[in-house]
């Protein structure tokens, strides 16, 4: 397949649903009515994310021409791209945990510990046992995880023997039924598994029925070996890269650049509208009037995080790449 870089506008679409379902996860409210019921599963939307990034991560590298011996330029691209919006965020955490009461923080700086933080901007706190500074943090652990997989296993998805390809993806799928819930990469392999083989579909490398078979092993691991409803989200996203024609909706590259702003941030200045809005009543189409403020108070602070911070280096990271 060329390696000519394509504008695929499904996955921003999938995105933002994703890291929107997250927010009102994060921001639901208690109560009996059907909304509490249906927010309180919106934590589903990081197995989307985990889908796409096993789809997306070796489209992009076949897009670059990777090779083994590019893994550093790779990484450090890599780098670039999430870590220092992932950065700016922890140290505005630790800030408002010293001046943030009037934002709604109750946790106190002198309560955070040298080795938390170290944790935290290591991405390994869930090994310490040490508390995220915010929640979402722990999924770039796990995507920071694939990342050296995928430098490992990249050539044996692109090896001319079939076998190797359907074996390598099996490598990936089989070790989540087994070691069930850990802070590890494999609990979710077979959920990214199935973007792999989404990008194999996509790239020509395995057939029609080989794909429906290793979807069906991936399902079966990933629902058996963790939950079913881990496994729902991240399977109908990968029928839907596959399946559904691409949609060209204006609007959705522009809400898609945002994504990974809102997903860091929504909890941080969403949180503090939250904490300010609390005096509305109880009543269930308050607490959505609440959730829908805090909402475009979240989105406010992407765009401005977004062009500020992100993006400067992400294009960064774009002119590391050309540089091969």
């Amino acid at each position: 397949m060329s390696t000519k870089k394509s504008y695929l506008p499904n996955l921003d679409l999938l995105r933002v649903i994703a890291a929107y379902f997250v927010l009102l996860y994060h921001f639901r409210w208690e109560g009996d009515d059907p909304l509490t019921f249906v927010f309180k599963y919106g934590y589903l939307g990081v197995y989307v994310f985990f889908c796409i990034s096993g789809f997306i991560t070796p489209l992009a590298m076949q897009w670059s021409n990777y090779s083994i011996r590019d893994w550093k330029k790779f990484l450090i691209s890599r780098f670039f791209r999430l870590y220092p919006a992932f950065a700016v965020i922890a140290i505005l955490e630790i800030i408002l945990y010293a001046w943030g009461g009037f934002m709604g923080y109750s946790y106190k700086f002198d309560q955070i510990t040298l080795v938390q933080v170290v944790s935290n901007f290591t991405w390994t706190a869930e090994f310490f046992k040490q508390d995220w500074f915010v929640p979402v943090f722990w999924t770039l652990a796990i995507e920071a995880q694939f990342t050296f997989v995928i430098l490992v296993i990249y050539p044996l998805l692109k090896h001319r023997n079939e076998l190797v390809r359907v074996a390598t993806i099996l490598a990936l799928i089989i070790p989540t039924y087994f070691i069930g819930r850990t802070p590890t990469f494999f609990t979710y392999s077979a959920i990214f598994a199935m973007g792999i083989i989404v990008f194999c579909k996509h790239n020509k490398s395995i057939d029609i029925f080989t794909y429906f078979g290793l979807m069906f092993v991936a399902a079966f691991c990933s629902a058996e070996g963790i939950s079913y409803y881990w496994t729902t989200p991240a399977l109908f996203t990968a029928l839907f890269i596959t399946f559904v024609p691409q949609l060209h909706a204006r609007l959705i590259p522009y809400f898609g650049k945002f994504a990974y702003s809102f997903f860091l941030i929504h909890i941080t200045f969403g949180g503090a509208a939250l904490f300010h809005l609390r005096v509305l009543p109880e009543q269930w189409y308050f607490q959505l009037l609440r959730v829908f403020l805090a909402s475009v108070v979240s989105f406010f602070a992407a765009w401005v995080f977004y062009y500020r911070v992100e993006k400067p280096f992400h294009e960064y990271s774009r002119r590391f790449k050309a540089k091969k």
